[in-house]
């Protein structure tokens, strides 16, 4: 391995080794995953065909009581945002998701011109807990925006009406409530539909019928039907314009316990699929109330069903980790007859290591032009214990399937480095740890080493108390010289300054907090901050407030905080990446949505936007060879060059422009980070761009005469026409504009792309100095060591 390449590189000076360390103390766990819940225009086919669609959300619920909001954005699948969860809260027990009113940008969003973007829809976002407590999220802000509480106990079921206009609500005193979700904000109680003898444990709405003939009418009543499943193994059909049970479907009985009716799901009006405790999925006919066919595939409880909307494949899953999807199979010597029609299973396999406790399916067409929602476009989502959230594609070929496996650790800003004073700190969701690095490992030696090829000193070891933070800690940064650490939660930030103890000091930690102090007198009452950034010096603190402001801190040796100075032009909006200069001059935050500002911190100056692309930007750092010229990689996996005072792209974005090789933009994860070798220089530039399987060296000096844009030829032209880079273009034309329609972008650039895949997965990936790369990896057999045992199948032969 040579410097400064992570894998060996043509031209790289002999005499200079890139060191590594190795780094897997960080005893990271990730967090199970309970709920997946797809937003409705996405898996309802609202959408006509034909039509372009900017992106689609899917919530997924964590162990922890984190919600986090993924896109599916032109058959990209990327982390948006995440919902911090609250210390101590009760468990949540449900997630649903409802159309919203398409969102309309402020003032501050407006162009120069005054025109506003495009309107994007947002979701509306409800999650239920075990202590009868409904909250509506503010989806562009991560924050509650409603909360009710429940008269009937703990929440166990959750399930919003197709007209979505109505929200259903399983209870622990057997009743079922209903609350009216009709208009924006709203969230009010209406009325109890029913109540039984035990919890309901599960709800399905009846779809809409395509046709009249397929409609379901029970005892003269047609519309608005309800399916609730009991803990005493039945499941009870209610109108819900009436109130009235029209219908109480009975499943089996193990002898001396209760059947627990875990899911529900409606296949077509008039079929019904339940899972329950015995393994069972059953596919009942609604109109005559008899089970059609009872499966029994599964050596254990079924947590979860989904099926196709056009109803021709259905999925289960459960604690027996094993995904089973079931056809329409016909009886033998029978004719084609909807009666002679069988429900079987067609295919099985593990693709979890413990219980999978959420499955859904969703539309692969959203973000391109949707045709249609046919199975071969659909993809199947599952997530369980062991963290894992996976996609697979096409389900009419389960279990035949490509798949995905999403990113263990999304969150990039869980480790950050003090160069100055070879400090890493660490964050968790109730406390920091800060580790001092010590001499690095060749790369060889750092591979042969179970705990990383080098020495590292816990220092400190911070746990913080409810008090100080009653939410988990979703921020944290640490000053160059190692002086002073923040780390901020949703609804606080806290400074603490340090002090280095002797060697010879009898102390655990070798790092003491002499003095912290909390922010709140200068920010805005429980407001906390998404990102925190040191200045070079240490002496000031950048806050990226929660609700999009961003503030600029001074810290005085005397002990009182002063805010120097704010920026409002985000406000409104949860902010996703940021990057400040080496210098200490231009700022650069961007939010969600892709609205990006570049701030002047001299003069306190907005200096412009940054290219609005059409993927929102993933990783953005400046290069410290020339501090105005910023580094951005979007969720598509391009990376550009941009300069930030002449707000053009850099010559070797525009010549590489659409141009990257298939092996970087097609990778399945998204870029975590990007950063300058130290020590470059423009003339022989080199990146690092890091994914959760991969580290990439991208060789970014001026291109050679061979490996320019060539001239290419137009579809309705046959003479060459040579694409020169518009100098009087802006950087926005620039980078958001698509490749025109040509035969040819120009030569191969694979030769500029490095790739190695020895460290996996990865934390964090970064410089500690110009020779020395620190790279902080999580085991995923230490990950799973630490997960409860799993179900015991039952092997021929054994007890």
């Amino acid at each position: 391995m040579k410097r400064p390449s992570v894998a060996a590189a043509p031209g790289a000076e002999k005499d200079q080794a890139l060191l590594v360390h190795r780094f897997r103390s960080a005893a990271y766990q990730p967090s199970g995953i309970l709920h997946i819940a797809v937003a409705p225009y996405a898996s309802l086919g609202t959408i006509p065909a034909g039509a372009h669609f900017p992106k689609s959300y899917v919530a997924v619920v964590r162990e922890s009581g984190a919600v986090e909001l993924w896109v599916r954005n032109r058959r990209r699948f990327y982390l948006e945002a995440t919902v911090p969860a609250a210390r101590g809260a009760a468990p949540v027990s449900s997630c649903a998701t409802s159309e919203a009113d398409a969102k309309t940008a402020s003032p501050a969003e407006k162009g120069d011109a005054g025109e506003t973007p495009a309107a994007v829809p947002l979701p509306r976002l409800f999650t239920s807990a075990m202590d009868g407590v409904i909250t509506e999220w503010d989806v562009a802000l991560l924050r509650p925006r409603t909360q009710r509480r429940c008269a009937g106990g703990a929440i166990w079921s959750m399930a919003v009406a197709p007209d979505q206009r109505a929200l259903a609500i399983g209870c622990e005193d057997a009743s079922v409530a209903l609350y009216s979700i009709a208009g924006p904000d709203t969230l009010v109680y209406e009325r109890l539909l029913a109540r039984g003898t035990t919890r309901i444990l599960s709800l399905a709405w009846c779809p809409p019928a395509a046709h009249a003939a397929a409609q379901l009418t029970i005892q003269g009543l047609t519309d608005g039907f309800l399916a609730a499943g009991s803990a005493k193994g039945t499941v009870t059909l209610v109108h819900a314009p009436t109130g009235k049970t029209v219908r109480v479907l009975k499943l089996e009985r193990a002898a001396g316990e209760e059947t627990l009716v875990w899911t529900l799901n409606w296949v077509q009006p008039h079929v019904l699929v339940s899972g329950d405790s015995l393994g069972q999925v059953t596919f009942w006919n609604t109109r005559h109330g008899v089970a059609q066919e009872t499966l029994r595939g599964h050596e254990a409880d079924v947590l979860c069903v989904a099926s196709h909307r056009d109803g021709s494949h259905v999925f289960s899953t459960g604690v027996d980790r094993k995904g089973a999807r079931h056809g329409v199979a016909m009886r033998s010597g029978a004719d084609t007859h909807a009666a002679h029609r069988r429900w079987a299973i067609v295919g099985e396999k593990r693709y979890h290591t413990h219980d999978v406790r959420a499955l859904a399916l969703l539309p692969s067409g959203a973000g391109d032009k949707i045709r249609h929602h046919h199975a071969e476009e659909t993809y199947l989502m599952t997530g369980g214990v062991d963290a894992q959230l996976t996609l697979s594609l096409p389900i009419n070929e389960f279990p035949r399937v490509r798949q995905t496996r999403m990113a263990l650790f999304s969150d990039a800003g869980l480790i950050q480095v003090a160069r100055g004073a070879r400090l890493m700190l660490a964050r968790f969701p109730e406390g920091l740890k800060v580790w001092h690095l010590g001499s690095a490992a060749r790369p060889r030696a750092a591979e042969a080493t179970e705990a990383g090829g080098h020495e590292a000193a816990l220092l400190l070891n911070m746990a913080l108390d409810t008090d100080d933070h009653p939410d988990h800690l979703i921020a944290s940064a640490i000053a160059d010289d190692g002086r002073y650490i923040a780390c901020a939660s949703a609804r606080r930030v806290l400074i603490f300054e340090l002090a280095r103890l002797p060697a010879t000091a009898t102390s655990a930690d070798r790092i003491k907090v002499i003095k912290r102090r909390a922010a709140a007198a200068v920010l805005p009452d429980g407001v906390g901050a998404s990102q925190l950034i040191f200045t070079q010096n240490g002496r000031r603190l950048i806050v990226l407030q929660t609700d999009g402001v961003v503030a600029l801190l001074d810290l005085a040796d005397g002990g009182h905080i002063t805010r120097v100075h704010q920026f409002t032009e985000l406000r409104g909006h949860a902010l996703a990446v940021s990057a400040l200069s080496p210098d200490g001059v231009w700022l650069v935050a961007s939010d969600v949505e892709n609205h990006a500002r570049l701030w002047n911190l001299d003069t306190f100056q907005t200096h412009g936007t940054l290219p609005r692309n059409d993927a929102p930007y993933a990783a953005m750092a400046f290069c410290a060879s020339d501090p105005s010229l910023l580094i951005l990689a979007t969720h598509f996996n391009r990376v550009y060059l941009y300069n930030v005072e002449t707000r053009r792209l850099d010559r070797w974005s525009r010549e590489t422009l659409n141009r990257h090789p298939a092996s970087f933009v097609h990778r399945r994860e998204t870029i975590k980070a990007v950063m300058e070798f130290p020590g470059a220089t423009a003339r022989d530039r080199q990146i690092l761009v890091a994914g959760e399987s991969y580290v990439c060296r991208i060789d970014c000096a001026p291109l050679p005469k061979a490996l320019r844009r060539a001239p290419v030829v137009a579809p309705m032209r046959k003479r060459h026409a040579p694409v020169e880079p518009d100098a009087a273009a802006s950087a926005a034309d620039a980078a958001a504009r698509k490749p025109k329609p040509t035969r040819a972008h120009g030569p191969d650039l694979s030769g500029l792309f490095h790739f190695s895949e020895r460290f996996a997965p990865l934390v964090y990936a970064g410089f500690v100095s110009q020779h020395e790369l620190l790279v902080v990896e999580r085991p995923l057999l230490a990950v799973l060591d630490a997960l409860p045992t799993a179900f015991a199948r039952r092997k021929f032969g054994r007890s």
